[in-house]
């Protein structure tokens, strides 16, 4: 957490490496949106909405789990995100 923003690209990878479950990734969204809102940057704010918007889908049976974290994968906010933390250690 810098400046008061939880890090949200670097929770987001956990998932997808598989080191943390998707109901504990959930549970970390809900527990730290708001200060995200609050202290996050735009693009802290637009990748927000895409990890809610997709888990929004899984929880309803919209997508399945591969589908929600394919969608993740490869929607540009993420990918964005993923190649810009590579050399913080983050990218997969």
């Amino acid at each position: 957490m810098e400046d008061g923003v939880p890090d949200l690209p670097g929770q987001l990878v956990a998932p997808l490496r598989g080191t943390i479950t998707r109901v504990q990734f959930q549970c970390w969204v809900g527990l730290n949106n708001l200060a995200i809102e609050l202290h996050g940057s735009d693009e802290d704010l637009e990748l927000l909405n895409v990890a809610e918007v997709r888990l929004a889908e899984y929880t309803s049976a919209s997508i399945d789990a591969a589908e929600l974290l394919d969608a993740l994968q490869t929607d540009p906010h993420v990918a964005g995100k993923f190649v810009s933390s590579a050399s913080t250690g983050y990218g997969i």
